[in-house]
């Protein structure tokens, strides 16, 4: 009885640790984070499809457009909301040069639309027709070093019009 019982108990603290694990694979995610909220204008104006999320890049091109994936994005936000509070979590510890709110087609790559981005003027949306593409108004946006003691960088306000979706 005593074998069958240290045998139960061998099995059951070797099925816990190999259950125990790290949720993110190695170099999948960091301990850095950033948080904030997200206001809303025109809000009769979501578009009827696609997709209203915050993202955000560590690189951009000279033109300040993204032209690739973001490290980090939140699920699409629920249309009809005034303000949407963000957190994206599992970032890698270094510079992101922009946090962005756009509208995009899942169906279509490359089809983001820039609503609004964390900049210097928190409460306007910082973006604008520049003549071929809604781009980021100077002075651009602004970048953030997440690292150190700034490994967490919350109170961070966008706004975003959603009349500028297509």
């Amino acid at each position: 009885m005593r074998r069958i019982l240290s045998f139960v108990v061998m099995m059951v603290v070797a099925t816990m640790i190999s259950s125990c694990g790290d949720d993110n694979p190695a170099g999948a995610a960091g301990p850095a984070s950033v948080e904030g909220k997200v206001t809303f204008i025109n809000t009769g104006s979501w578009p009827a499809s696609g997709d209203v999320q915050v993202s955000i890049y560590s690189v951009l091109p000279a033109d300040l457009v993204p032209d690739g994936p973001p490290d980090g994005y939140t699920n699409p936000i629920t249309p009809g909301v005034s303000e949407y509070t963000f957190s994206l979590t599992g970032l890698e510890e270094g510079r992101y040069a922009a946090i962005y709110v756009s509208w995009r087609n899942p169906a279509v790559p490359g089809s983001a639309t820039l609503l609004g981005m964390y900049w210097t003027f928190v409460d306007s949306v910082g973006v604008a027709w520049n003549g071929s593409k809604i781009a980021p108004e100077a002075p651009g946006p602004t970048s953030l070093n997440l690292a150190g003691s700034n490994l967490h960088s919350k109170g961070l306000d966008l706004v975003a019009d959603l009349a500028l979706a297509p």
